[in-house]
């Protein structure tokens, strides 16, 4: 069998015709030697450089001069290295060190001449969730998910870190290959050089991408919380968790988080600097609480599962849709923490960090174990008890939730029987016929007292429940709603005297009971003064306790008819004297 062809072939072609005689696949030293240099020269020519060990590799203060002055002509091989050297008057290694610095700026140079950035990244730029699933992935090497709610928080810090959030970030641009590849280009990445000057820590860093000069704040600091910040430039400013059980115990610490936030960090904002912050609720005092009244910010407040939910806590399962993040989160465990909480009596606690609810002991206008006193477990929904008179609060929306309440009144012992509650989405016209003729059909209810701001006159002058409520004898009596809701004798706050009486009876014998009375417990112990003050930031919700007020005027109205029904027998305690006959006065 003959040989094998020299392998020089493989590069140049039919250069040698000779056979390999030995094992060696060269058919001499000759061929051998000139395969080597042939194929050095190759990998010499690529156009991407690849990695040269930074020891070879020297740029130094004098690396301009050389590039303008020396590199072309030890490139064309009119002067040698040590020509150059003795010419700049410095050592040759350091010539042939600026040398292998210029060649693989060269080729840098070149192949981003050459390169632009793909339409797919362009795509990713334009939209976070599409940026962040193409380049970023959690530490299974999974795509991250991205909740509803996120979207929203999203949305409000691109139109608008402490130490580990930038350590996080700087491990990205280092070792991100596809960040660097299709953002940076072939041989440029974001740390800058060695000796640039630039810092690129776990606590701050700067880019070498940076395009704008004479800016002398990194691209990213961390600072911890009473740290300082002065003579910092800031374009974006982004507050994580500034606030924990530890700073908001003392009303001093407090107090000094507060002084912190506005005498440095609201100093470094300028007009066109975003500030985001993001945390749990802490204390009734926190800081996020007064920054939830500050007009200038826009605020989104989340609670883990919604207050609106109607559907029984025994139904584990069919709790997702009300769930702020069910992948994450389930009802299940946001039920252990609840009975956690209550074991410890730590209910507030609960409410306060896990729905966002806190408010400050003394100003709301419910207690909540009055109104737990007021639970009656051997009542249902639906039971009217006998003796007593139906009487409907309705309080109206044209868009959202609109609330009736339902009352069993007793005008002889002033008690107040929940029968039914709906709280229904839709609202106008339509919703409130619908809400009068299902509550007639079951319970025979008469009386309704319908608020009365704005579009709600509507509802009465309607014709299609006009004449409904004429055919069947259905009084609408009307409610005008004004400051008046906070009145202490007559406005939502005197209800509360009638819990603290326990003058009002909440049904609490099954799933459904539990529920609808759960819905107006919390409204009642959210509802109060200071809530007013900022209830759209912070998504208060009272229509059901505005519907179960209504009807109390009609309820002081029934007691003071029956007082005027009552019968006096009247006993004098003296019975010596006689009706006098005299007609006409002695004088």
């Amino acid at each position: 069998m003959p040989r094998p062809r020299c392998k020089l072939n493989d590069l140049v072609g039919e250069t040698c015709r000779k056979q390999s005689r030995t094992s060696s696949p060269y058919c001499s030293t000759k061929c051998k030697n000139r395969y080597h240099y042939v194929n050095n020269k190759i990998v010499r020519t690529a156009t991407v450089p690849t990695e040269v060990k930074p020891s070879t590799v020297a740029r130094g203060p004098r690396y301009d001069e050389f590039v303008a002055e020396w590199a072309a002509v030890i490139e064309s091989k009119t002067y040698t290295h040590q020509q150059v050297a003795d010419a700049m008057e410095i050592d040759r290694s350091t010539v042939s060190k600026m040398y292998k610095a210029y060649q693989q700026d060269k080729a840098v140079f070149i192949a981003q001449e050459e390169w632009e950035v793909t339409e797919d990244t362009l795509v990713a730029l334009e939209d976070f969730k599409n940026f962040r699933d193409r380049y970023f992935k959690t530490e299974t090497g999974e795509l991250y998910e991205t909740a509803d709610f996120h979207d929203k928080w999203i949305n409000q810090i691109v139109n608008a870190m402490q130490k580990n959030a930038v350590g996080s970030v700087l491990d990205h641009l280092e070792n991100n290959e596809l960040l660097q590849e299709e953002i940076c280009g072939p041989g440029v990445k974001f740390q800058p050089k060695v000796r640039s000057g630039k810092s690129w820590s776990s606590g701050q860093f700067t880019v070498a991408t940076r395009t704008v000069t004479g800016i002398k704040s990194p691209t990213m600091v961390a600072v911890g919380k009473g740290g300082k910040i002065l003579s910092r430039d800031c374009d974006l400013i982004i507050a994580d968790d500034i606030e924990d059980h530890g700073t908001t115990i003392q009303p001093s610490a407090r107090e000094q988080t507060r002084q912190w936030w506005t005498t440095t960090l609201s100093s470094r904002k300028e007009e066109h600097t975003a500030v985001v912050v993001i945390g749990s609720r802490q204390h009734p005092e926190d800081l996020y609480n007064f920054l939830l009244e500050n007009p200038e910010f826009e605020t989104i407040v989340e609670e883990a599962h919604s207050t609106e939910c109607i559907l029984p806590e025994t139904e584990i399962q069919e709790h997702q849709e009300c769930m702020l993040w069910p992948g994450k989160r389930t009802f299940k465990w946001l039920i252990s923490q609840k009975n956690n909480a209550d074991t410890t009596g730590g209910r507030a606690i609960f409410e306060m960090v896990y729905l966002n609810k806190a408010f400050v002991e003394g100003i709301t206008m419910f207690n909540s174990e009055e109104i737990d006193q007021c639970r009656d477990i051997n009542r249902r929904i639906g039971h009217v008890p006998a003796g007593t008179h139906l009487i409907a609060g309705l309080d109206p929306a044209s868009t959202g939730f609109q609330a009736c309440v339902l009352w069993a009144a007793n005008p002889e012992t002033g008690q107040l029987f929940l029968v039914d509650i709906e709280n229904e989405e839709g609202g106008g016209v339509i919703q409130a016929k619908k809400s009068i003729k299902n509550w007639y059909e079951k319970y025979g209810l008469a009386h309704w007292v319908i608020e009365e701001n704005g579009f709600q006159r509507a509802i009465r002058q309607d014709k299609d429940i006009k004449d409904y409520c004429a055919r069947f004898g259905i009084h609408l009596e009307g409610h005008q709603t004004q400051k008046n809701k906070y009145d202490p004798i007559y406005g939502v706050g005197s209800m509360q005297q009638l819990f603290e009486q326990k003058l009002i009876n909440l049904p609490y014998g099954d799933t459904e009971s539990e529920t609808k009375s759960n819905i107006y417990r919390r409204q009642l112990i959210y509802f109060s003064s200071a809530a007013s003050k900022a209830s759209k930031a912070k998504s208060y919700k009272s229509d059901v306790v505005m519907a179960s007020w209504f009807p109390l005027k009609v309820v002081r109205r029934l007691g003071k008819e029956r007082l005027a029904e009552v019968g006096l027998d009247y006993e004098p305690s003296f019975g010596e004297w006689n009706i006098s006959n005299i007609n006409d006065t002695p004088w």
